[in-house]
This record gives structure tokens, sequence and C-alpha cells, in this order.
């Protein structure tokens, strides 16, 4: 209409309707493709941003220290990484942009109205400051609500993966209806949690609808007071603005309240990613580095090592020293909680210790993790097998010929069942090696270390879990492959470690005794003497 009026005034102009015609044409066309450019690197810099977060998420879990897996459920780190990168790579980028837009357009129609006159500034203040104040007792409601929503969320999915992993347990005692009444207990209080959200957003929006009305009938007995003052034309357009503005900011806060809510699961993943401990650094300086051939005696020495989990439990080990000679075998027994498998985590430096561990010489607290650690081989009472195939399981760096392979897997008993399978070594293993029993996973794990070829060997009750005979051939194992190493056993059965070099003993932390069992057999009311009687075994000396 303005455009129509100017040519009209001045037909001689050379501004005909169709040159403003072209004009608009260019404009809208440069709109339609500047918001096609934003939308593409919007949505770009939004999936840069998300894979930045998983990944600092990924390996902020991965270099965190043992005590953070054992203070925290596998459902609450599952929650990290299913709920909260799933809102932060579906949810946030689309309620950021509409915030964006939101106060680009909030913006925009307040100028057209204030343009037609000023005193209806008074009551846009007004409305901002009640919708402000909507918005703050929202927020601080509906994010103790969300993060209570989090927290309850946690349980089913640690409810699900403990049902999963005893499910063969919860069948054999009939307990399936339990399970269920469990599952659907935390169900409960976490629906609970989410309607209760729902509910706060509802009544938010209730009250942004009131001020709202309220907010347009002050704008449109403005124009009333205000008589003749104001073109007719205007009075229109500016209560069709309020009209806009009245849906804009219902839609618009309600927009902003999600995009704080929804940065709850960003402040949740960067908690993961940056304020958790973590363990020293992997690489070794290359001053530190030991040489190639390192460990070439396994000789391993405990100097005065006192370690404990956290700042304010107690020590797990206490003031242990003890000397680990060339191709020795060494068992470690004591009773329950005497600090046995300690010894492993501060071999391994799962945890941080107090005093130096000293291999060939060589302080480990000097090395990075990767430079022992793949020296070290171990085999844990729950042997740990991957989806994938059996060749990636036992060689997972293809550092080995078949000839290899199939000569470990033989060592161990395991060549005949892995060749009746037609795959042979490109066999697939299901996720934890379900489709072998345990004692042929802990066989597995065993011809996985033996192609390792390391000169230190660490057993952690590995035979804990499996019978008798699997037991013996372990142990037969160990003493005809393992000969030139350094070995290390976590003993379950006393019985396994009888004819080793020497045994210690532990309790309550302390290296109460450390001999040959013969010689500890003698000792008086000893302890290693009443843990052989206790297990029923009748010891012979060589």
């Amino acid at each position: 209409t303005t455009w129509e009026e100017k040519v009209e005034q001045h037909p001689n102009s050379d501004w005909t309707t169709n040159k403003f015609v072209y004009i608009y044409s260019a404009i809208i066309v440069s709109l339609v493709v500047s918001i096609t450019l934003r939308s593409f690197i919007y949505y770009l810099m939004c999936v840069r941003m998300s894979s930045n977060l998983h990944n600092m998420l990924y390996e902020g879990v991965i270099r965190a220290k043992m005590l953070f897996f054992n203070k925290n459920s596998s459902g609450r780190i599952l929650n990290r990484f299913s709920k909260d990168i799933g809102s932060i790579d579906n949810f946030l980028p689309v309620v950021l942009v509409d915030t964006l837009i939101f106060f680009f357009e909030l913006t925009g129609v307040v100028v057209i109205i204030s343009s037609m006159n000023l005193y209806l500034i008074i009551p846009t203040i007004v409305m901002s400051i009640l919708f402000y104040l909507l918005r703050y007792a929202f927020l601080t409601t509906a994010r103790n609500v969300k993060r209570v929503e989090a927290i309850t969320r946690s349980p089913v999915f640690s409810h699900l993966n403990a049902t999963f992993q005893g499910l063969a347990t919860i069948k054999s005692c009939d307990g399936q209806l339990s399970a269920i009444n469990q599952f659907q207990t935390h169900i409960d209080v976490n629906t609970s949690a989410s309607f209760l959200f729902i509910a706060t957003a509802r009544g938010f929006a209730f009250w942004l609808d009131i001020v709202s009305a309220l907010y347009l009938t002050m704008v449109t007995y403005g124009f009333l007071w205000l008589g003749q003052e104001t073109v007719g034309g205007n009075v229109g357009l500016a209560i069709t603005q309020a009209i806009n503005l009245v849906g804009m900011c219902n839609w618009g806060l309600r927009q902003t309240s999600e995009l704080e809510n929804q940065m709850t699961s960003v402040e949740r993943v960067l908690e993961y990613s940056t304020k958790l401990d973590k363990e020293p650094p992997l690489d070794t300086l290359p001053s530190n580095s030991p040489t190639k051939d390192w460990p070439e005696k396994g000789q391993i020495i405990f100097s005065n090592i006192s370690m404990k989990y956290s700042t304010d439990s107690d020590y797990v080990l206490r003031d242990v020293h003890f000397t680990v000679k060339e191709n020795e075998k060494i068992g470690i027994v004591g009773r329950t909680g005497a600090g046995k498998s300690s010894i492993t985590q501060a071999l391994f430096r799962l945890t941080d210790y107090d005093g130096n561990i000293f291999v060939d010489d060589v302080n480990l607290k000097n090395l990075g993790l990767h430079a022992f650690r793949k020296k070290m081989s171990i085999i844990s009472q729950d042997p740990v097998l991957f989806s994938g195939t059996l060749r990636m399981n036992i060689d997972p760096y293809l550092e080995r010929k078949d000839d290899e392979l199939w000569a470990a897997l033989e060592q161990v008993e395991m060549k005949s069942v892995i060749s009746e399978m037609p795959a042979g070594l490109d066999m697939h293993i299901s996720d934890g090696g379900s489709n072998f029993s345990i004692g042929q996973r802990q066989l597995i794990c065993m011809a996985r270390a033996l192609l390792r070829y390391n000169k230190i060997m660490v057993l952690d009750e590995a035979t804990a879990n499996v019978d008798t005979n699997t037991d013996e051939l372990i142990q037969k194992t160990i003493r005809k492959t393992f000969n030139n190493c350094t070995v290390l056993t976590i003993a379950h059965r006393v019985n396994t470690i009888l004819d080793y070099d020497r045994i210690i003993v532990l309790h309550n932390g302390k290296i109460v005794e450390n001999d040959t069992p013969t010689n500890l057999m003698h000792v008086p009311n000893g302890f290693f003497a009443q843990l052989v009687h206790e297990s029923g075994v009748e010891y012979q000396s060589s």
C-alpha cells in the first residue's frame, strides 16, 4: 500500500509498481536463501558440538579411576550416554534455535507496537516483568523436578541391567514376580517425577495465558483512551502485533524454560567430562621410557605400599613390603577382606598408593599406564570376552599368525572345541561370551594371555568360579606354559598353590607370613596352616 501511494504521488518517477515488486521478490528470495544457510550452518555446528560432548564424556568415563565405577551404578553411567546425550542430540538444538528466533521476533514486534504509540511501552514493560517473575518461579521448580526425574531414571537402567545379567538365577529361583514388582516400583517413581514436571509446565502455561490476556486488554483499551490521535490502520496493526506477541511470548517463554531444563543434560555430561578424578597419564615421558625388552627378568618389589580406595576410607594395604624374584611363583592368600585383590589394584595402578613398586628396578610411578600394563598379563575371576570373533578376542591387535593362535588354544586344550566350529577362529562370540561355559571362557582368556608373551602373569582368583577339573587344567597350564614367567596368584583354593615357590599371607592389609609352603605348614597356629586345615587339604611336603 505504501509503495502504491508513492507511485500515485509521483507518477513521473522511475519507481514503478513493477520495480517495487522486483525488489520485494528479491528480498523474499534472499530471505529463503539466508534461512536455508542459517539452518544448515546451525545444525552442522550442533552436530559437531554434540559429537565433541559425547567424545568428552566417553574420554572422561574411560579415564576415570576405578573408585568412580565402584561408587556409581552402571544405570547411572548409561543414563548419561542414553538419555542425556539423546536430549543433546534431538531436543537441545531445536529448543535453542526456537529461543533465538523468539528473541529476534520479540524485538521486532515491540519496536512496531512502540512506534504506533510510545505509551504502549508501559504495559509491555509490565508484561515483561510479570513474565520474568513467572519464568523464574517455574525454572526454580522445574530444574529441581527435572533433576529428580533424571535421578529416578537411573535405578530403572540399573534394575534392567541387573535383571539381564541375572536372568538365569531369577528364573531358577522363581523370582520373576519379585523382579517385575521391583521394576514397576522404579517405573512408578520415575513416572511420578515425569508427571510432576509435565504438570508444572502446564501450570506455567496457564499463568502465561492470564498475563497475556491482561496485556492484550491493556493495549486495546489504551487505543480507546487515546481517541482520534492514532490512525485506524495503525491501531489494527498494533493490536494484531499485540495478539502475535501474546502467542509468541507463551511459546517463547516455554522454549526458554525448556532450554534451561535441557541444559541440565549438558551439565550432567560436563560433570562426567571434566570433574571426574582421572588416572595417571597413559604415555611415558621420553626421559623415563624403559628399554624395548623391559622387563627382561620379571622381578617385582613392593616397597612400603600403603593404599586406600578413597580419602575417607580405611587403609586396605598397610606398609606392605616383599620381593618377587625372577620366574618365581608366588601364592597370595588370606581371608575375605585381607587385601589380596588390593595387591593387583596396586600393581596395575588402578588405585593410588603410597610407596613404590619396582619391576626390574624401574619405578612404575615414572611410567605411563600403557607402558607397563601391556607388559603384564592378568586373568581375573570373571573372564571377559567381547562380542566379535574368537580371533579378535584372543589377539585384539591382530599381531599373531594363525599357527600361533592354534598353538595357544591347544595349550589350554580348547583347540578341539574350536576346530569343530565351522568358522574356526572366525566364529562369532556372543556378548559376554554367553555361547561358552565359564570354564571355557577362562581358558580362552588364558590363551589370550599366552599370546602376549609377557614376563609377569597375575591370576586374581581366576579359578574361583570354575569346577575342579577346569581348575586342575588351568593350574597344569600355568605350570607348563608360564614356567619362565613370574606368576602372582591370588588364591581362592589353597590346594592350587601348595607347590608354589612361596606363599604370602595377608591379614587386615598386612603381611603376616611370607615363606615356602613347607615352612609355613610347620608354624604352630600359623595363618597359612589354619587355612590349609580349614580347606580340608592334606599337605605333603615334596
